[in-house]
């Protein structure tokens, strides 16, 4: 078996507060090409079918919205899979033909009946008059746009205000901060219409504007009647995908899918599954002696593993913060960065390999190498965290 598609989702039921009531965001997919059909090339077939099925159970329940952000993923990147085929990695989709992929998709779910409408940003807040109309969600881009423009214009309303005086800022100043902030993010809206798109789910919401629908009554409260399943491996999808780095579960090739694909079902499956040996039975005992032994072997070369990986993630923090403090932006040993290539995906490792060769040439600007000592600093600062995170966390490292 080889897992070829995930979906991560976020849904934000009844009892949670406008504007994000009843909505769903359709936060990140990732697929692998190794699914097979026939005839063939079957596979957006099927990656519109779980789309399509997943709005008609949320429209069933009772929300009201999904929120799609078209942000196809840039070279290098992995969403959820660590690793893809070459074939994927040299040709990426673009951005309008992944919005045309989502918007048939949207069709097709329109002529069953399953979507009322669909609109980009600006065509769904039109009349907008504040910023706390805009649904926010985590990992989103527009949580991320107000909260920076919150914060710049903080800092304005405090440079305008005298150091001795302790004055709140006048409700007109307040009023007239609100509405520059409405137009910018307006403007914003206006510029990348392409990357977000609004399903409206039921038909007496299209036309409305998410910004003037009314709360839901008592009788229309969502109540979803399966129970909330929670693993630390897959809740989050950083989580996940950081997991996988570490371990090399990578989906680059068949053989490397289908063990990263085991070790994904032995892990939701199977960890927790214990059998003990029944009583006066030595051979169980012996049986359940040796399996405790081996997964304590297991456990120990894991976290072998990780003390190593930290050793060489800490080291290269060292050397970039201290190659940024002098402004020297020397560049790691070559031993120092092999080993690191080694523990990251194979797009990303050709990336860094290439922008190391570069920055080794002495035609290269300070300005070039300086930016490449700071991404490293920067991968190595999330590794480091997510490798803590582990060593806290020994349920992470089965």
């Amino acid at each position: 078996p080889i897992c070829f598609f995930a979906m991560y989702v976020q849904e934000y039921g009844s009892e949670c507060p406008p504007p994000n009531t009843n909505r769903v965001y359709i936060s990140y997919l990732d697929s692998v090409r190794y699914f097979e059909s026939q005839p063939e090339g079957k596979r957006t077939l099927v990656y519109h079918a779980i789309l399509v099925g997943y709005l008609e159970h949320v429209k069933r329940l009772g929300f009201t919205h999904a929120h799609i952000w078209v942000s196809p993923p840039k070279q290098g990147d992995d969403y959820i899979f660590y690793g893809h085929p070459d074939e994927m990695v040299n040709k990426r989709m673009g951005l309008l033909k992944l919005k045309q992929w989502y918007e048939q998709m949207l069709n097709i779910a329109k002529g069953k009946g399953i979507v009322a409408d669909y609109q980009d940003m600006l065509e769904e807040f039109k009349g907008l008059e504040s910023v706390s109309e805009i649904p926010l969600f985590s990992g989103d881009h527009w949580a991320t746009s107000i909260h920076n423009k919150l914060k710049e214009e903080s800092k304005k309303q405090l440079s305008k205000q005298p150091s001795s005086s302790g004055a709140k800022p006048p409700k007109a100043s307040k009023q007239s901060s609100m509405n520059d902030m409405v137009e910018q993010l307006t403007e914003e809206m206006k510029s990348m219409r392409n990357h977000f798109i609004v399903v409206t789910l039921h038909a007496e919401h299209v036309g409305v504007g998410s910004n003037n629908c009314k709360p839901p009554t008592p009788d229309q409260r969502i109540h979803d009647p399966d129970p909330l399943m929670s693993n630390e491996l897959i809740d989050s999808r950083a989580t996940f995908l950081e997991k996988c780095q570490v371990f090399h579960w990578q989906f680059n090739e068949v053989p490397n899918a289908q063990h990263s694909t085991m070790m994904l079902l032995h892990y939701l499956h199977n960890r927790h599954r214990s059998k003990p040996a029944a009583p006066g039975d030595k051979s169980k005992r012996t049986g359940a002696s040796g399996s405790l032994s081996e997964m304590a072997r297991i456990h120990r070369s894991r976290t072998q593993k990780i003390e190593s990986a930290m050793r060489d993630w800490s080291q290269l923090l060292r050397h970039a913060e201290q190659a940024t403090k002098s402004e020297t932006w020397e560049l790691p040993p070559e031993e120092l960065f092999g080993r690191i290539l080694s523990q990251i995906n194979r797009s990303k490792r050709d990336i860094l390999h290439d922008k190391y060769n570069q920055c080794k040439q002495p035609t290269t600007s300070v300005m070039a190498r300086s930016v490449f000592i700071r991404v490293l600093k920067r991968i190595a600062e999330s590794f480091i965290s997510c490798l803590l995170n582990m060593q806290s966390n020994p349920s992470l490292q089965a």
